[in-house]
């Protein structure tokens, strides 16, 4: 059983590693700022999860193993040709990235589980699925916060939710089957899931801006913002900021007033930076 927790640690922290490797690169960041957020995603969610269970210090810091897998993955997806093939083939980028992140999600949703009922006195399957799901996320929201993005887990394919349905399978199987089998069941259902989702673009119901100067709509792959002015009746466009991912898109909202017209920058759903921090006029 020890060799085939370790098999799956080893699984999820290349496969978190080159997560996070890939996200840096996606917000062109250098060499260090790439191994960085490897080694936070595949690590983060096990320093969380040991924060919450009372093992201190880490066993991230006692067997520095994950953390040079992760350092060791992140150089190789440096390596020229390596880069240079993912950052031109978009199709390429984004389903490498969809594979890892679901991977690592699955394998360390159930890795949360086990230390939990390995070192836990309690065992209650609320503090398993807490755990469980924390240890999934907890990476990939440091990912996305470090690279400048909305988390994964609030706008992005029942990606929280995967987790969840993940975790409380294998605790409530933990009880009635092998081990072995309770985690691999548990890491079906959240790759599943995740897979199945991105497919059909499942994603939980979001609520609209309250008033009459925000609706949403689709643009491209991200949801921006659009508006219809009351005397024009005109859609406002979309632009684009050169230098950015072909995900990210800016919305120009026109606004009606007394003398003339503002134009106002809003975010899309999964977050960038801000064109202009006050409104311009013309």
């Amino acid at each position: 059983m020890d060799k085939f927790v370790f098999l799956l640690e080893l699984i999820g922290t290349v496969a978190f590693a080159a997560s996070g490797a890939l996200t840096a690169m996606r917000r062109h960041m250098d060499l260090l700022g790439v191994i960085v957020l490897g080694v936070i995603t595949s690590v983060g969610g096990g320093i969380l999860r040991d924060v919450i269970l009372g093992i201190t210090p880490p066993l991230a810091f006692r067997d520095p193993t994950c953390t040079l897998v992760a350092v060791g993955v992140s150089l190789l997806l440096c390596i020229p040709w390596i880069r240079h093939s993912l950052m031109h083939n978009h199709r390429l980028f984004d389903v490498s990235l969809l594979l890892m992140d679901s991977v690592g999600l699955g394998v360390f949703t159930v890795m949360g589980i086990w230390n939990a009922m390995d070192f836990s006195p309690d065992r209650s399957t609320y503090l398993l699925v807490f755990v469980g799901l924390l240890t999934g996320v907890g990476g990939g929201v440091m990912r996305d916060v470090l690279a400048g993005n909305t988390p994964y887990i609030l706008v992005k394919h029942v990606y929280a939710c995967a987790s969840l349905a993940g975790a409380v399978l294998c605790a409530v199987l933990w009880r009635f089957v092998p081990q072995y089998v309770a985690m691999l069941a548990g890491m079906t259902t959240v790759l599943l899931i995740r897979l199945l989702s991105a497919h059909f673009r499942w994603n939980l119901p979001a609520r609209r801006g309250r008033g009459p100067l925000i609706g949403y709509r689709r643009s491209g792959r991200s949801a921006a913002p659009a508006f219809f002015g009351k005397k024009t009746g005109q859609k406002s466009g979309i632009s684009r900021k050169k230098g950015l991912t072909p995900d990210v898109s800016y919305d120009r909202i026109t606004l009606p007033v007394k003398k003339g017209f503002f134009v106002m920058p809003f975010l899309p759903a999964d977050g960038a930076r801000v064109v202009s921090a006050s409104p311009k006029f013309f």
